[in-house]
């Protein structure tokens, strides 16, 4: 993993990319679910990304700001990509 390539590709996402991501995913985003899940992008990505054991916490925080249906699918989505982290 390339965090510089990470990096610039987050500053350049928008909500509307968030959203269209999301629709394709089959993820209906309130836009309260949309300003959240952009928030946690935008500013705890690195930790994320960088240290494993903060993971649990931040998708824990994430998924209580959510729909439980948004939640399910957040899981789906770790679950399927945790290994290329």
């Amino acid at each position: 993993m390339n965090l510089f390539f990470i990096e610039r590709y987050i500053q350049k996402v928008k909500k509307e990319d968030i959203y269209n991501y999301a629709n394709n995913q089959g993820i209906n985003l309130t836009p309260s679910e949309l300003n959240t899940l952009y928030h946690y992008l935008k500013n705890y990505y690195r930790p994320f990304l960088t240290n494993p054991s903060t993971r649990p916490k931040i998708l824990s925080e994430l998924k209580s700001q959510v729909t439980p249906a948004t939640a399910n699918k957040l899981d789906e989505l770790y679950d399927l990509y945790k290994n290329k982290l």
